[in-house]
């Protein structure tokens, strides 16, 4: 896996906030802010008013560190999405690897938009991104797409 620095929103995109149905595509590690992130993309459809779609990244974030050998805390956000993603609870030494367990996944997930920076302070409305705020359920492995991916 490979290690990067993650940037703020310049980079990320904006898109209505909703429910959407959508796969990952890649998950990295890095630092944001000085803290251990593990960043997992997600590809969603987005209707447009011209009734085309447009296929966009949108990141998950979860504090994310491999010192303790890969482990994952009993009650991280990241563990209890891949636990619900594999169908199956692990044992706290058990390793696991994200990456293999997420990547080509698809979830219906929830969209929201970022306006305050990790300080609390408000972002411009000019650099306000979205970011999955929450995996619904997983709904199985996708190797390619079609169709609108907006849930109701």
């Amino acid at each position: 896996m490979r290690r990067l620095i993650l940037t703020a929103a310049p980079a990320l995109r904006k898109v209505p906030p909703g429910e959407y149905v959508g796969v990952v595509r890649c998950v990295t590690e890095g630092a944001y802010g000085g803290s251990p992130k593990l960043e997992v993309t997600f590809e969603i459809d987005v209707p447009s008013a011209d009734g085309e779609s447009e296929t966009v990244s949108v990141p998950k974030f979860y504090n994310f560190s491999r010192k303790r050998g890969g482990q994952i805390g009993p009650r991280s956000h990241l563990r209890r999405d891949l636990e619900a993603t594999l169908g199956r609870s692990f044992r706290d030494s058990e390793p696991v690897a994200p990456e293999a367990i997420l990547v080509g996944q698809a979830f219906r997930i929830s969209v929201r938009t970022v306006i305050e920076a990790g300080d609390g302070k408000p972002l411009e409305e000019r650099d306000w991104y979205s970011v999955v705020d929450k995996l619904i359920e997983p709904i199985g492995r996708r190797s390619g797409r079609s169709g609108p991916d907006k849930v109701g």
